[in-house]
């Protein structure tokens, strides 16, 4: 149930893939936050995570509220990885999933409000790849993936969401959805 408030967040890294130590230890360039943690109003810039979160990787419904995550780097959520999390009114720019999902972030069972996803860089979704749970107010711009270059998402709900100049270079140059209700939302101009 920790804060992070208004703190900057630069040049992290975890240990390498094939080091010792737990799994954990390679998730959240970062910051790694369990448990109904709260990062908000942080800067988190040029990070690198071996597995999940190059800027954040959240568990057990942590929360990413009001941060700007640029220039950071994981195998999975390039920006940010939640698992059951929420992540809201934030602005993720020019991070990478290499060779993962979710160059802006990847979220599993939670949800999304509110965000920016801009140049971001993934195989399946580059800009958010969402799987369960909802994304609403979602703005993807300028992304890039493999499949879903704004978007991919699976057994999800999506509304209002603003879809626009993301490229893929081989299907859903948008988004990429499978079982999902998408609503109220504009795509438009995607390669």
């Amino acid at each position: 149930g920790a804060v992070l408030s208004g703190f900057r967040l630069e040049n992290g890294q975890t240990i390498g893939y094939f080091d010792p130590g737990s799994p954990r230890d390679k998730d959240g360039g970062g910051a790694l936050a369990f448990a109904n943690c709260v990062l908000t109003n942080c800067q988190v810039i040029s990070n690198l995570a071996t597995i999940n979160g190059g800027g954040i990787a959240g568990y057990q419904a942590a929360v990413v509220d009001h941060c700007t995550v640029d220039f950071n780097e994981a195998m999975e959520g390039g920006g940010v990885y939640l698992e059951g999390g929420i992540l809201r009114s934030s602005e993720l720019r020019n991070n990478v999933a290499d060779p993962g999902d979710g160059g802006g972030a990847r979220i599993w069972e939670g949800e999304t409000h509110d965000c920016t996803f801009v140049r971001n860089n993934g195989y399946l979704g580059g800009g958010l790849c969402q799987e369960g749970g909802g994304a609403s107010g979602v703005i993807a711009v300028s992304n890039m993936a493999a499949t879903g270059g704004g978007i991919a998402a699976a057994e999800a709900l999506i509304e209002n969401a603003q879809i626009s100049f993301n490229t893929v270079y081989q299907s859903g140059g948008g988004a990429d959805l499978e079982m999902c209700w998408l609503t109220d939302s504009v795509i438009s101009n995607n390669n």
